[in-house]
């Protein structure tokens, strides 16, 4: 976890790690705003190369990030968020950053591919078990 840990926070420095009830909702807003500000650079770079089902999925993600996950958060809100699950939430964190990255230089054929990752990331924060 440690190096997860590291790597997330060299890239979002206020990044919490899911600790204290407060810190978890502010880290899942620093990552959703992460993972949405790259995503949103990709459409305007790469806006008249997306077909329609490419420019639909990057645009529901795009909103994805814009808006808290009722889901998630609910779920953070009740679970017991024991050192393997914080460890599976940074993992996963860690996962949509890296995507995220790769979606800065992406070309339009290799978007798609990034997007599903990214789609599959959030939904696993949803309900995450120990790895």
């Amino acid at each position: 976890m440690e190096d997860d840990l590291a790597y997330v926070r060299a890239r979002i420095p206020e990044y919490g790690d899911y600790g204290d009830e407060t810190s978890r909702h502010q880290t899942d807003m620093y990552v959703r705003a992460f993972v949405g500000e790259r995503l949103n650079d990709a459409r305007l770079r790469l806006v008249a190369s997306l077909d329609e089902r490419t420019t639909k999925t990057l645009d529901e993600l795009i909103l994805h990030c814009q808006f808290t996950d009722q889901t998630f958060i609910h779920w953070l809100d009740h679970a017991r968020i024991d050192p393997p699950i914080v460890a599976t939430l940074v993992r996963l964190d860690r996962q949509l950053i890296e995507a995220a990255q790769q979606v800065e230089t992406a070309t339009a054929a290799e978007l798609p591919a990034l997007l599903q990752t990214i789609d599959i990331a959030f939904e696993h924060r949803r309900e995450p078990l120990p790895a």
